[in-house]
């Protein structure tokens, strides 16, 4: 378990430096959304709704925060409201049809992508995360290795913006 631990720190660590710019960026436009009473939609492209869970059901969930079901419902974003994209590896073609619709809307577009995808993307978001993707942890005699990280650093790297756009929104009393 201390291994576990160990690894997993070091993780997080790559998470937090490689993102500390973009955390920022990303912060204050999601402050200025829920500033201006815009709506933050959230959407994860992956098979398990991670960052939607914990962005709408959670202790941590931001103001005006709801998931984006369906394509029908970009067509209501407006220049105030935000979308927030998880991104996983083979989804990237239904990824870039959905960012393509939201675009004339004027929404803003924050990704966190799975740092294994090659970056089709260009200027498809207004600020961009990596999580980075780790081979499982720890060695196990009969099973090779084990302990895959990913779902951990992405509400991981999910929490530090929450921490930024609550630390912006508390400072200029935004609530």
């Amino acid at each position: 378990m201390k291994m576990y631990i160990t690894q997993l720190r070091g993780v997080f660590e790559k998470v937090s430096q490689e993102n500390e710019d973009v955390l920022e960026e990303a912060g204050r436009r999601l402050a200025q959304t829920i500033a201006s009473d815009g709506q933050i939609f959230v959407h994860d492209f992956s098979p398990i709704p991670l960052l939607s869970m914990e962005a709408t059901k959670s202790e941590n969930t931001l103001p005006n925060v709801q998931p984006l079901l369906n394509d029908e419902a970009t067509k209501q974003l407006s220049e105030r409201d935000l979308l927030l994209l998880y991104l996983q590896k083979d989804y990237e073609d239904e990824a870039i049809r959905l960012i393509k619709s939201v675009k004339p809307s004027g929404a803003q577009i924050i990704g966190i992508l799975s740092a294994d995808i090659i970056d089709p993307f260009g200027d498809l978001f207004d600020a961009c995360l990596t999580v980075p993707v780790s081979e499982p942890l720890i060695p196990f005699d009969d099973f090779g290795k084990m302990g895959h990280p990913e779902s951990l650093t992405l509400l991981f790297t999910y929490h530090l913006l929450y921490f930024s756009v609550m630390e912006i929104v508390s400072e200029q009393a935004l609530l």
